[in-house]
């Protein structure tokens, strides 16, 4: 009993400490892929994984995600020979950043997310998408060190780099101060 008086109230504090501090909790939507029979599981995975990665409850357009089990029926998802291949979600409000899992989207000819909050670094796994014959990532905060990545992104949206809210070489400078 007098182990309990000492354990019980450091871990009450301890699980409401990010409350008084303020900090924001992320919570992940949960949807079970086993319901879907439309697109491949790893499919739906990636899709899943976009939209908890991008803060999808904050999307502007989210109709469709995580409630019913055809994602084809998604907000800004096309699909065509039982495979995802444009995800359309420019100018939706989507934040944070574009998660690996994007990379088992193979059938992908299309990638649209233009005008977002994106940031961070591109996942090198998007170069397995060799599908993909049109890229739009312009105005998001991304960027790559991988010179291989660089070069596959380019073939497909020349500008990319440049046309990011702050590109790279601006962040830079601003860090070393010049």
């Amino acid at each position: 009993m007098k182990y309990l008086r000492k354990v019980l109230p450091l871990t009450v504090s301890l699980l409401l400490t990010p409350l008084f501090l303020g900090q924001q909790q992320t919570v992940f939507a949960e949807f079970d892929c086993n319901t879907v029979s439309e697109i491949p599981i790893s499919e739906c995975e990636a899709l899943v994984s976009l939209y908890n990665s991008t803060n999808g409850e904050s999307w502007s357009n989210n109709d469709g995600w995580l409630i019913s089990d055809t994602p084809c029926g998604w907000h800004g998802i096309i699909c065509s020979g039982g495979h995802v291949t444009w995800p359309n979600l420019k100018d939706n409000q989507l934040t944070g950043s574009i998660p690996i899992e994007l990379s088992s989207l193979t059938n992908l000819l299309w990638l649209y997310i233009q005008d977002n909050q994106l940031t961070g670094n591109i996942p090198v796994g998007l170069m397995n998408l060799t599908s993909l014959s049109d890229l739009n990532i312009c105005n998001n905060h991304l960027y790559t060190t991988n010179s291989d990545l660089r070069d596959f992104l380019s073939s497909l949206q020349s500008d990319w780099e440049k046309c990011q809210k702050r590109h790279i070489t601006q962040i830079l400078l601003l860090l070393l101060g010049e």
